[in-house]
C-alpha cells in the first residue's frame, strides 16, 4: 500500500514539473548599456577605527576637516 501512494505522489510531481515546463515563458529581459566615468559614491554604515592605535593628546580642541579612509580594506 505504501509503494502505491509513494509512486502515485512521484506521479503527482512529475506531472505537475511537466505542467510548468510547458506553461512557463522565458520572460524578455532588456540589456543595458554600461556606463564609463561614473562618479564614485560610498555610503556605508559602520565606524571609523585606526590601524594602530595610538596614545596620544591635543592641547587645542578642534573638528576635522578632511578624512582620507581606504575604500575596500577590512
Amino acid at each position: 500500500m505504501r509503494r502505491l501512494w509513494l509512486y502515485g505522489v512521484v506521479a503527482v510531481l512529475a506531472l505537475g514539473a511537466v505542467a510548468l515546463f510547458l506553461t512557463e515563458r522565458p520572460l524578455p529581459v532588456s540589456v543595458v548599456q554600461s556606463e564609463h566615468e561614473v562618479a564614485l559614491r560610498i555610503y556605508g554604515l559602520g565606524s571609523v577605527e585606526a590601524r594602530i592605535l595610538s596614545r596620544v593628546g591635543f592641547e587645542v580642541g578642534a573638528a576635522l576637516t578632511v578624512l582620507a579612509a581606504d575604500a575596500g580594506i577590512a
